[in-house]
């Protein structure tokens, strides 16, 4: 089975309080894009989870989709059988694009459908909320409200294009808290109902101007640009027929890697440029997809491998 497992950003994310366990209460709301990373999950003989990868995605912590399978047995119990998992990365890693949530949101997507859709939708966001609070997010997908652990579903926004840079260097999702906790005590007085009505209302220069991020009160961040979420990537929305060619020579210029996202009709549209290093992709309704119930696809090949 391949899965897409697509990447979101933050329109706006303010950070409201820390519960006991010190996690992070937010509010915050998401856009779907689709950049993804690929997931295969295949049924194996040995009884054990076995997590594949074609990066190094944690050198001291258990990998986010090994916890994701964890989390799915312990609620429905482990088979008599083992299960195998790949995942491709796409998505840059420390970014702020929600990459290993949304890799966890697949796998949970992917082992249910193995087991006949054992879990309801309730039922999966519940032990997606369990592995951290974007997964319930990427497993939902679209335009959506996440507040206190409830996800809303909002007008999809479109009628845009959405350009993201991504520096070489990178901003885990624990160093960001640490440091919003140390040096950032005033949160501001953002307005979520704000980005809600201008979404609703669907004009592009309106609803960008209601973005928000409470990370970038500890960062530089250039004009124009909004903070994806708690990594280093950055993001500028224009209108669908804004000519941004200009803009993106600027930022391969300055930066590792270069997305320019941007709503067409075409669902299959994949067009990477290595060369260049802009990968061309577009706001998605969906957070998860299933595309091939097949276990072997030569375009899922591995430079490397990393085993969790």
């Amino acid at each position: 089975m391949i899965i897409k497992a697509y990447c979101k950003i933050n329109l706006g994310l303010k950070i409201l309080g820390k519960y006991p366990n010190g996690m992070h209460e937010i509010e915050t709301i998401t856009q779907s894009i689709n950049l993804c990373d690929y997931i295969q999950i295949r049924v194996i003989e040995e009884k054990k989870i076995e997590v594949l990868c074609n990066k190094n995605i944690c050198s001291n912590f258990k990998n986010i989709g090994l916890i994701a399978a964890e989390k799915f047995f312990e609620k429905f119990g482990f088979p008599n059988f083992g299960i195998s998992i790949k995942i491709k990365k796409n998505i840059p890693i420390q970014a702020g694009l929600g990459g290993g949530s949304a890799d966890a949101a697949a796998i949970l997507v992917g082992l249910n459908k193995i087991f006949g859709n054992i879990a309801n939708p309730k039922t999966l966001i519940n032990i997606a909320i369990k592995i951290g609070s974007d997964v319930p997010i990427c497993l939902t997908g679209g335009t959506l409200l996440y507040s206190k652990n409830s996800i809303f579903k909002l007008n999809n926004l479109s009628g845009c294009r959405i350009l993201i840079n991504k520096p070489k260097w990178g901003i885990s999702t624990s160093c960001a808290y640490k440091d919003f906790d140390k040096n950032f005590n005033d949160r501001g007085e953002h307005e979520v109902l704000n980005l809600k009505k201008s979404i609703k209302r669907n004009i592009i220069s309106d609803v960008y101007s209601n973005t928000f991020n409470d990370f970038e009160k500890n960062l530089n961040i250039e004009k124009n640009y909004r903070l994806t979420g708690s990594g280093s990537a950055r993001y500028r929305i224009f209108k669908k027929n804004e000519n941004i060619e200009e803009e993106i020579t600027q930022s391969l210029k300055i930066y590792d890697k270069v997305f320019n996202s941007k709503n067409i009709n075409n669902e299959d549209i994949w067009d990477v440029s290595e060369n260049f290093g802009v990968f061309v992709c577009k706001p998605k309704k969906c957070g998860v997809e299933v595309i091939d119930d097949s276990w072997n696809r030569s375009w899922l090949c591995f430079d490397r491998l990393c085993r969790y």
